[in-house]
C-alpha cells in the first residue's frame, strides 16, 4: 500500500485556500467563549468571532504577499528598466580638460 502526499485545494503555498480564515474563526470563538465565561456575558462570543475573522483575513492577506513575484529575466539594462533610460543624455557627460 503506497502512501501519497495529498495536494492542497489551492495548489500553491503551504496551506490551502481559506486556511488562515478558518483558523482565525476557531481561535476567535475560543477567545470569545473565554471572555464570555469570565465576564458572564455571552454577547462577547460575537466579539471574539469578529476579532477572529479580522485576524484570519489579515493573516491570509499577509501570507499571499510573501509569495515571490516573477521577475523579467530579459531586462539586463543598467538603468533597471526605467522608462526613458534614467541615465544622462548623450553628450552631457564630463568633458575632458574642463573643470580646473
Amino acid at each position: 500500500m503506497a502512501t501519497e502526499k495529498k495536494s492542497n485545494p489551492a495548489g500553491d503555498g503551504e496551506h490551502g485556500q481559506g486556511y488562515y480564515l478558518s483558523m482565525g474563526i476557531s481561535f476567535g470563538l475560543l477567545f470569545g467563549v473565554a471572555i464570555s465565561v469570565a465576564l458572564d456575558n455571552w454577547a462577547f462570543v460575537g466579539t471574539g468571532l469578529a476579532i477572529g475573522v479580522a485576524l484570519g483575513v489579515a493573516l491570509d492577506a499577509a501570507s499571499k504577499d510573501k509569495k515571490p513575484k516573477p521577475q523579467d529575466p530579459g531586462d539586463t539594462s543598467p538603468d533597471g528598466g526605467i522608462p526613458g533610460g534614467g541615465g544622462m543624455p548623450p553628450g552631457d557627460g564630463p568633458k575632458p580638460g574642463a573643470g580646473s
